[in-house]
């Protein structure tokens, strides 16, 4: 999925905004993370085509029960996510289920644009929270590329990303814990465009996302 990485350039991450509080009750949280040396296309294939969980995924430390494809090849479901795997500390994390979904992707004189929308859901139905979704958006920068995410935020409400909810003590605890793993994602991102320990999941090796410039409808494919 990565494709066209120059040897003798690595790709290089920095942070340029970060913020998160507690906004009317729900947590807002704004991160802009910049890649140098990349495109947004390797960009997205790094957020798309990563195993989300467990060793060499995306989201470090992090176990799902199950991780599977949409049909639609713009989309998969991660079934009782773990943010903090089966640590101690998983106790106040909790688990529940994860849709992560391409739903933009229009190319440009300077690359791919894209949104892609985080949805959350409990993993027992007689549970009502977590529920409710948030954004990232991918895009070039002079550098390279960048990868925003806005939870909770005017950003978000602009695009019309229902609110993401929290139940009463887990707020505080998603505020904490929700940046820590986005960084370490951040690296893992790093980590898979120098050829680096990552590792791509099997439907992405095997093609069935099809959301990449030449293949997404919206790209012209």
């Amino acid at each position: 999925m990565i494709d066209g990485m120059s040897e003798l350039k690595r790709v290089e991450v920095k942070v340029t905004e970060s913020f998160g509080e507690i906004v009317s009750g729900q947590p807002s949280m704004r991160h802009r993370r910049c890649f140098s040396n990349c495109t947004p296309e390797q960009l997205v294939g790094a957020l798309m085509g990563l195993k989300f969980s467990g060793p060499g995924g995306l989201m470090a430390d992090s176990t799902a029960e199950s991780e599977e494809c949409g049909s639609d090849g713009n989309s998969r479901f991660m079934r009782t996510f773990r943010p903090l795997g089966n640590s101690f500390a998983s106790v106040f994390a909790g688990s529940f289920n994860v849709r992560q979904e391409i739903y933009e992707c229009v190319a440009g004189p300077k690359g791919m644009t894209a949104a892609i929308r985080m949805s959350f859901s409990p993993c027992d139905p007689k549970d009502e929270l977590p529920t409710g979704s948030f954004l990232w958006e991918v895009e070039a920068d002079a550098a390279g590329a960048c990868w925003t995410e806005s939870i909770n935020t005017p950003e978000s409400r602009v695009r019309n990303i229902p609110e993401l909810k929290q139940g009463t003590g887990k707020k505080h605890v998603f505020l904490f814990l929700h940046n820590q793993l986005n960084e370490k994602g951040a690296r893992r991102i790093v980590e898979a465009l120098n050829g680096g320990d990552a590792v791509f999941a099997d439907y992405a090796k095997t093609d069935r996302m099809r959301f990449r410039p030449g293949r997404c409808a919206d790209c012209g494919g």
